[in-house]
């Protein structure tokens, strides 16, 4: 089966830039308000900072740990539970 090749419209590659962004945006709000929630409730709370939030918008919130990396936590995740024990 042969498709036409069709142009997109004019402006729907901005049309989804946008769309990604806001979903990006919404993302960061819903994720630092899990932390304000964890936080709260006086949970242990680890970040993991793979994004371009500067980590003083964890630390900032009271992360008790941030992270670099998940391959950094993985690594050290051992040693974080066998404390708690």
């Amino acid at each position: 089966m042969n498709r036409k090749k069709t142009t997109p419209p004019e402006g729907a590659e901005e049309l989804v830039e946008q769309i990604h962004h806001r979903r990006r945006l919404s993302l960061k709000f819903w994720l630092i308000g899990a932390l304000v929630l964890l936080v709260a409730a006086g949970i242990l709370t680890i970040a993991v900072n793979t994004g371009p939030l500067p980590d003083s918008a964890l630390t900032d919130l009271g992360a008790d740990l941030l992270f670099p990396s998940m391959t950094l936590l993985a690594g050290g995740i051992d040693a974080i539970l066998s404390q708690g024990t």
